[in-house]
């Protein structure tokens, strides 16, 4: 699946395929990376929530909503074309119309609901360097989507696909055939019967659209900068953020406090209700976290249960102490260690249980958005942690996007590739620049040599250029000393 939003807020255009196992996106403070990882949380985080949809009753659902759309000029023209002689209609342009209504109904509104839980007023999101529309396309194998922020709405705004469906009268109940480039219909000539059977086809065209676009996809977690300071800041308020955050779908008045960016909440809830792993502790999460423990933190990190609290303790001393207590680095390593040892198993354990129509040797992953994973980290303690996000992408359980200020995160992960640290997982980077009409991705080369610096080098020779000059200036009083 591939995603490409354009005038997204300060965003000028971004592209990402998620067939990509890690993802590196660098560039200067205040320029969009934020807002490209939150609007990809949030486009996944509604896909994986449309699995519903493969209930019977949201069929009738939508059928009942189509119903308030019968004098629709394709319809009436397609109900028209069944009186006539033909015994094949090409119904393409009405098959396009209603999945288009059905990603309106079961996609983009729940969407723009979840993109305004994460920055606000949507019209807000709209790029004012520039006069073209906001727009996000999703595209997967069979179709492609095309949303649009518009009249501070955000609605689909057309769909395409290659394949050419066909209503073919007959008097026989089959199913519908591929043949080439073409899907036949098979169905009767009376009106109602034909109507349904469209409808119902166009709708399970959207259901494969939503399962594709999430096949390779089993969750999504997100992990902002600043961590422990979130952390510790929203626990002292956390059942009521808990509580509230639970019925958010039902209010019906916005509540204004707390005003807190839905990944941010999504983040302290899956730390704050974390259940007793049954996955055990020879799993790939929990044996990097392990490593993490003993080569970063030199102590384990523990949860409890009762006061629902992240504690860690020094492997060298008897003690227990409250994230507030530690250092910096500890607690803004420990989130991560505690997504590793409780957040993903139990992630793992919930959506193995839940059935999917999807192929069988098809493998779906756990994708981990990151901030700033280097913050408050020492140089040698953010190389342990790339150590530590490469075994994992390797282990193949899951995808990592992660954005940047540090080159010492940046060259690492080069001398990873070189080493072939993540076997055969695909590693994309990008490198975001402002331009007139705002920031443009640039994709940064990945080869056997590592990757092309475009983003650090240029300010190491910066600095390096004017110590050489400062150190010639400082020559001449030297002699004369």
């Amino acid at each position: 699946m591939k995603i490409t939003c354009k005038n997204f807020g300060p965003l000028r255009e971004f592209s990402i395929d998620l067939e990509a196992d890690f993802v590196l996106i660098v560039g200067e403070n205040n320029i969009g990376k934020s807002y490209a990882i939150s609007l990809l949380y949030a486009i996944l985080k509604t896909l994986l929530s449309a699995e519903q949809i493969d209930r019977p009753f949201y069929s009738e659902l939508f059928l009942d909503k189509l119903s308030d759309k019968a004098d629709d000029t394709k319809t009436q023209a397609f109900l028209k074309s069944l009186k006539s002689a033909s015994k094949d209609i090409d119904v393409t342009d009405l098959i396009k119309s209603v999945t288009e209504r059905a990603l309106g109904v079961f996609f983009a509104d729940q969407l723009e609901k979840t993109i305004q839980g994460t920055f606000g007023e949507i019209s807000n999101l709209e790029n004012r360097r520039s006069n073209d529309p906001t727009s996000i396309v999703i595209s997967t194998s069979e179709l492609s989507a095309e949303l649009r922020i518009a009249n501070g709405r955000l609605s689909v705004f057309s769909i395409s696909t290659a394949a050419k469906v066909i209503y073919r009268k007959s008097k026989q109940h089959r199913t519908p055939r591929a043949a080439g480039n073409e899907t036949i219909i098979y169905g009767p000539d009376v009106l109602e019967q034909a109507q349904i059977r469209v409808q119902l086809f166009a709708f399970r065209a959207f259901q494969d659209f939503v399962l594709e676009a999430g096949s390779t996809v089993s969750d999504v977690h997100y992990l902002p900068a600043s961590r422990s300071g979130l952390y510790q800041a929203l626990s002292a308020f956390g059942q009521i953020i808990a509580e509230l955050s639970k019925r958010r779908t039902f209010l019906s008045q916005r509540i204004e406090l707390p005003a807190i960016p839905e990944p941010l909440i999504d983040y302290f809830l899956k730390l704050n209700e974390i259940r007793p792993s049954k996955k055990g502790t020879e799993s790939s999460f929990a044996r990097v976290a392990d490593e993490l423990e003993r080569l970063a933190l030199g102590g384990a990190v523990e949860f409890d249960h009762k006061s629902k609290r992240l504690f860690y303790k020094p492997f060298d001393v008897d003690l227990k102490l409250d994230l507030s207590s530690t250092s910096s680095m500890v607690s803004e390593v420990a989130p991560i260690i505690t997504y590793l040892k409780h957040v993903l198993p139990d992630s793992d354990q919930r959506r193995s249980s839940r059935r999917r129509r999807i192929a069988e040797d098809q493998r779906r992953k756990q994708i981990i958005f990151i901030e700033e994973p280097e913050a408050h980290l020492h140089p040698h303690t953010q190389v342990i942690l790339m150590n530590a996000f490469a075994k994992l992408v390797s282990g193949g359980e899951v995808k990592m996007i992660v954005t940047t200020h540090s080159n010492f995160v940046f060259n690492k992960l080069s001398n990873l590739v070189i080493s072939k640290a993540f076997g055969e997982s695909r590693i994309e980077a990008f490198r975001f620049v402002r331009s007139e009409h705002g920031t443009a991705s640039h994709s940064l080369e990945v080869d056997e040599f590592g990757i092309t610096d475009e983003n650090f080098g240029d300010v190491a020779e910066d600095l390096f250029s004017e110590k050489l000059d400062l150190l010639s200036a400082n020559e001449p009083e030297q002699d004369q000393q």
